[in-house]
């Protein structure tokens, strides 16, 4: 293609080809035929000379040792990108009607992320000046922020933080302590003072959670502080004996797994199932005992009591994954036909399965349509059902239209194509329809 493209500079110059094959005999046989004829006509055009190839292993290595030595590392070269400083401005508020802290954390692209505290115990402006300060740097903390640029309007505040004055008062004192041990928590922090009209966002959600107006109570989260921070819960040590259920607890809260690998393998794996009671081994053995020789046992075997234990909402056995938790949350859709044609016309079946239930919706169609399609998803699954969380199907026509999408994007349903993925519950469509045309 270049060289037709670019046919004068080739023809210009004496081309010098560097190969181990005999194309030259290949190329000038007499009797050459066919695809080759064809070639040796398409390159007769240019001055060809062909030469063997050298061995070119050493000067290679050669070049390449005396093109890399004493460069400097990459590293070096690179200089180490400084990580975006964040804006933080917070304020406090404190009134007859209740006192509360506001928190404006705005990231390097200008988003902002609001947070309101309601405080449940007496506080001076100091106090909730103090509060709302530790407020934002544990919110920051908690977004892994490195450097910090903090915007307060209380003086006070900001200077004994800086360390222009001290802290006499001794509740002063103990939040100025804290502070201080959250600083090191980031690579750079700066606290500076404000005018009051440049912090009013802060100030009004400081302010928000005394407020009794509704709506604007629904926008923002209000957080509730129970205490102040300076004092710590009273924490008492429960003894007791470990149970079956605490490295579980542990994985979920600390992803923490034990030390056998068979245990923690189990616990890597997502276990979903109806709503079940977690009971120790106490309760499971009077559990037992009831259901198997209580007033209304009749003295059952062990798979016959399991099933009784579960009927009653205790687990019998490990838990499973299901394809899906919630009933008539994720369903599956899929066309049968052309079958025998029955009244009206009707030759073709819309069949949609739940996952969760196996509950079987049916409608005989005469034609396949889009129409169709989208009157069988609304009125056999949304208005019997409600609003589906997802619906699988095949990617065909009849299922993935114009109306089908309108109707998903309108009603927040996600559509999920079966190939390859989900096939196995087409199959069960196809199954549970068979199974019904025979009974």
């Amino acid at each position: 293609m270049a060289s037709r493209k670019l046919r004068p500079y080739f023809q210009a110059h004496t081309i010098h080809m560097l190969t181990n094959f005999p194309l030259r005999q290949v190329l000038q046989k007499p009797d050459a035929s066919g695809r080759l004829l064809k070639w040796a006509v398409e390159l007769s055009k240019f001055d060809l000379m062909f030469k063997a190839r050298a061995a070119i292993k050493g000067q290679a290595l050669a070049d390449f040792v005396a093109e890399f030595t004493n460069l400097p590392n990459v590293d070096e070269i690179r200089e180490p990108a400084e990580p975006p400083t964040w804006d933080l401005f917070v304020d406090g508020s404190a009134g007859n009607a209740g006192s509360g802290a506001g928190v404006v954390l705005i990231n390097p692209e200008g988003h902002k992320l609001n947070s309101a505290v309601r405080f449940e115990f007496k506080a001076t402006n100091n106090v909730v000046e103090y509060e709302a300060l530790l407020a934002g740097l544990r919110l920051a903390k908690e977004m892994q922020v490195k450097r910090l640029l903090i915007s307060s309007d209380s003086q006070l505040v900001v200077s004994q933080v800086n360390g222009n004055f001290s802290a006499k008062d001794k509740t002063v004192a103990s939040y100025l302590k804290m502070v201080m041990n959250l600083i090191p928590s980031f690579e750079k922090l700066e606290l500076i003072q404000i005018p009051h009209i440049e912090n009013s966002h802060a100030d009004a959600l400081s302010k928000l959670p005394s407020s009794k107006d509704s709506e604007l109570l629904a926008v923002v989260p209000i957080e509730y502080l129970l205490l102040p921070s300076i004092e710590a819960p009273n924490v008492m040590w429960v003894a007791g004996t470990p149970t079956w259920m605490q490295p579980i607890v542990a994985y979920l809260k600390d992803q923490v797994l034990p030390t056998d690998k068979l245990e923690a393998y189990k616990l890597r794996r997502s276990f979903s199932s109806p709503l079940l009671r977690c009971v120790i081994g106490e309760e499971a053995n009077y559990i037992l005992r009831e259901v198997h020789e209580g007033v209304c046992g009749n003295h059952s075997g062990g798979l016959s009591l399991a099933q009784k234990l579960l009927r009653q909402g205790q687990p019998s056995q490990d838990l499973t994954a299901v394809s899906s938790p919630w009933p008539f949350s994720k369903w599956g859709v899929d066309l049968i036909g052309p079958l025998a044609k029955g009244r009206g016309g009707v030759s073709f079946a819309i069949v949609a399965i739940d996952y969760f239930t196996k509950w079987v919706e049916v409608e005989p169609l005469a034609k396949i349509t889009e129409a169709n399609t989208s009157k069988f998803l609304w009125k056999n699954i949304i208005c019997r059902f409600g609003i589906p969380y997802l619906i699988v199907s095949n990617n065909g026509r009849q299922f993935d239209n114009k109306k089908v999408r309108e109707l998903c994007k309108k009603l927040g349903i996600k559509k999920y194509f079966s190939t390859p993925h989900h096939h196995k519950q087409i199959a069960k469509l196809r199954l549970s329809t068979k199974q019904s045309n025979m009974s």
